[in-house]
């Protein structure tokens, strides 16, 4: 978003909210551990948002409680989005190996809906090769996302001689304290003359790319849906459609679409009828592996589509949602 928007990349902000987060999750570790609960089906939490037994039916002892849905619906819509900015950054910059990244990270994306599926289905013995399938898209998309990321390394001047002097750095700078590595990077970029070192350009930094005249970069879809040629629209889009909100309205409307998604997920399924669970619970294995496995696929194949659409040298990326 930064790099985008044409803000400073060397801003501490993501280094803070990273630090943030990660100390709001060592905390609920903490909190749990102290707690005392740590058993296998104990809430994350204490399950805090769940909605209470005498408002909701009981589900069964393996359901995921509202906290741990938030952090599966969050995992599935922020990778889409961070696709999606992947992928106009690569129009902005004239850099096309970053819509590669794009396409490396969809096999990671399948993992998670893979992931989601079992739970949706509370874990059900007739979908433990949901466990399998997983892992093994986990190691592909690992494998797709690397080389994706080499592509683009290589294509922006990297060297695999410049991996010994990366790793003779990185070793060096665990040797020192932070703020002597700020003020060395600070000191060693202003230093440092114009090699093919791999860096990342901001909006107009690149060959072919213009700068923005108020400080915002362009909307690389600006022209609507009537001029994408009937590109589809996705969560993938919010990147551009609240590219003008601050950071922190961005991530609040995140976690709110996230916990919205959480709760269809836990208690949808509460809302079928009875006479349909009761069909539902007499049908075979093979029937609810299927419906398990289009739940999976289908969502996997529109992905695919998506970003073969906008691959298409006349398809702009529309950010309207």
């Amino acid at each position: 978003r930064d790099a985008l928007s044409a803000a400073d990349d060397r801003s501490p902000r993501l280094r803070t909210a990273a630090a943030v987060c990660g100390g709001l999750s060592a905390l609920s570790a903490v909190a749990v551990l102290a707690g005392g609960g740590a058993q296998v089906h104990t809430p994350w939490l204490g399950g805090v948002g769940n909605l209470p037994p005498w408002v909701w039916p009981a589900e069964p002892v393996n359901a995921l409680s509202v906290p741990t849905w938030i952090i599966h619906t969050s995992s599935l819509v922020e990778w889409l989005v961070a696709m999606g900015l992947a992928w106009r950054y690569a129009d902005a910059t004239s850099r096309p190996e970053w819509k590669g990244v794009t396409w490396g990270m969809l096999p990671l994306h399948t993992s998670g809906i893979i992931a989601c599926t079992y739970h949706l289905f509370y874990n059900a013995e007739a979908l433990s090769w949901c466990v399998a399938l997983q892992a093994g898209m986990t190691c592909l998309g690992n494998t797709t996302l690397a080389w994706a990321c080499l592509r683009l390394a290589l294509a922006s001047g990297w060297t695999w001689g410049d991996a010994a002097s990366d790793a003779a750095a990185a070793f060096v700078s665990v040797q020192r304290p932070a703020a002597s590595i700020a003020g060395a990077g600070a000191r060693g970029r202003a230093a440092e003359p114009a090699t093919g070192r791999l860096e990342l350009d901001t909006i107009g930094s690149s060959p072919g790319a213009s700068p923005p005249s108020d400080g915002v970069s362009p909307r690389a879809g600006s022209g609507g849906a009537d001029s994408a040629g009937g590109a589809l629209i996705g969560w993938e889009d919010l990147g551009d459609s609240w590219a003008a909100d601050s950071d922190v309205f961005f991530l609040a409307k995140l976690a709110l679409l996230s916990a919205t998604l959480a709760f269809a997920a836990k208690y949808t399924a509460a809302l079928i009828p009875w006479p349909l669970v009761r069909i539902w619970e007499g049908l075979p294995d093979g029937a609810v592996s299927a419906a398990a496995l289009a739940v999976i696929v289908v969502p996997t194949l529109l992905n695919c589509i998506k970003w073969r659409q906008r691959s298409k040298e006349d398809v702009e990326f529309v950010g309207d949602f």
